[in-house]
Formats: C-alpha cells, structure tokens, sequence
C-alpha cells in the first residue's frame, strides 16, 4: 500500500473551520529505490503549509516517523503524554504508531517529513523522544538550514537520495547532540537555579519576587541573581518576562482574548505595565502586535 492511501486510512478525523487550507494538508509522496529503503533512512513524504485557518487533524495508525519543524505561528501537538506547543524554532520527533492530534488555533507554518528506516528506532530511543517530544534549536544550529535544504532535494523530479539520506541523518544526530549537550549544561548548575528557571517554564502567571525567591531557598537574593544571570545570561526576572511576553505573543495571535485578559493570564496584573514591557520586548504594542501578525 502506498504513502498515500496508509496516510487515508490513518486520519480518524478532521476538522477544517477555514476557506483557505481545504486539502492542503496532503503529504507528497517520494519514490524511494527499495536499497536506499533497505539500508538507509529516507524520506517516505514531506509537506509545508502556511495554515491562516483553525484546523485539527487526528492520527489514529501511520507506519511512519514524523518531523515537525515550526517556522512562525503556533501548533499543538496532544499525544498521550500531554499536549505541547510548536512554537518557532521548535523541532518534534513523532512515532505516529501512537495516536496523536495536531491542531492549529490560527495561523502556522511548519515542514513535516514522514521517514522510515532501520536506524530510525534506535534514533528515536537515544534522543529521547519517547519522554521529551519537543526540541528548541539553539541559536547557531546548522539544524534550520537542513530542514530547508532536505525540503528542496524532495522537491526536486529527480533528487539525490544518498545526500537526502545523509540530510536525515545530519538533522536526527544533531538533534540528538543538542539535547545531550543542553542536559549535561543544566547538570552542572545549582539545583535552586534549576528549579527556579522550570518554576517560571511550568506556572509563568504565579507571583515571583526576588524576595520571596529568597526565602523559599534561603539564599540571598544577590546570589540568585548573580548565579541565575551567568547560567542564563539574563536575571531571573528578565528571563521570566521573556516567557510571559512569548505566551501573549502566541495567545494574540491565536484567540480573540482582550489585551487586559491576557495581560492577567501571563501574570501582569497592571495592564499599562503589561504593555509597556510587551512595547519594550517586541517594538509594537499588544494591539499592533496582533494587527501585524494578522493574515
């Protein structure tokens, strides 16, 4: 059976709310040579789409890994774990063996390869991904450039399927390198460091002051912030509006909430507060924000 058909069989639902992405979302299929298949990764389909419309997509089976890599806007990924935001610069690794869903609040642009190959369970297990779905490339990483070059060999009529094989390999290791060398980072650093800096990932609306910080560890607040600035290269009360003002970025693109609404839902209780840090972040308000990002 080809790619085509097993990719029908395995949609268990899909819902389409737009005018603009109606059966965009269809993976090109790739003639692969069966030794390249028998011997080296390869990729089986790719698609890239520019979505300016909702829409949600249920994998119930595919015979297949899939490779996310987000440019701009924002999907969500729900698997069994938990369900995971595909930001820009975010890579995902999925066994489509597991049921998943994509969904799409308004506007994203990614490129997905579906691959296969002998190696691609053992790559999939030492990166992890069983238990850390997602991959923020680090700034510097030769992984973008990659992505885009193993999209334009599968769009070629007659593409190189030794330097496609090596372009997986290349990304999958690089991956996976990145990963290692971010763990053994995060290894070295005091664990208060740590637990602050994932406090501020899991709950950025809570209420944070270097003082109360200070207590809850019984460490002084200077050190804090001497400590949490050489590990991160920010203080912890930069790096926590960094990530309040990336989740207000993504919530004014993706729902209708009011600037106050989300101001309060990323942990700004002062709306003019809000938008003076979002201005000073961005270079735009809340409001031209969401006008510029606008399809």
């Amino acid at each position: 059976m080809d790619f085509g058909q097993r990719f029908s069989n395995a949609i268990s639902s899909y819902a389409y709310y737009g005018k603009t992405l109606a059966d965009k979302y269809v993976p090109t299929a790739v003639s692969v040579p069966q030794t390249v298949k028998d011997n080296l990764p390869f990729a089986e389909a790719f698609l890239e789409v520019k979505a300016k419309d909702s829409y949600s997509l249920d994998i119930n089976y595919l015979d297949a890994y899939c490779l996310i890599y987000t440019h701009s806007g924002l999907g969500q990924l729900s698997v069994k774990s938990g369900t995971y935001e595909l930001t820009e610069g975010t890579l995902c690794f999925i066994n489509c063996r597991m049921k998943y869903q994509i969904k799409v609040p308004k506007t994203w642009y990614h490129t997905a390869f579906y691959i296969q190959g002998s190696l691609l369970p053992f790559l999939y297990e030492a990166g992890r991904w069983d238990i850390e779905l997602l991959h923020k490339v680090p700034e510097g990483s030769l992984i973008p450039h990659g992505i885009n070059e193993l999209y334009e060999q599968l769009s070629k009529e007659y593409g190189n399927y030794m330097l496609q094989s090596k372009l997986i390999l290349d990304i999958l290791l690089g991956m996976a390198a990145e990963k290692e060398k971010k763990g053994e980072g995060d290894k070295l650093l005091p664990e208060y460091i740590r637990k602050i800096k994932l406090s501020f990932e899991e709950d950025c609306k809570a209420r944070y002051t270097l003082d109360n910080l200070s207590a809850k560890y019984q460490i002084s607040k200077y050190q804090i912030c001497r400590e949490f600035s050489a590990a991160y290269g920010c203080s912890p009360m930069q790096y926590l509006n960094d990530i309040r003002i990336k989740v207000a970025k993504e919530a004014l693109i993706s729902t209708d909430k009011r600037v106050n609404e989300i101001g309060r839902m990323v942990g700004f209780d002062n709306t003019n507060n809000f938008i003076r840090i979002f201005r000073q972040k961005t270079g735009a308000t809340p409001l031209n924000y969401r006008k510029r990002a606008a399809p």
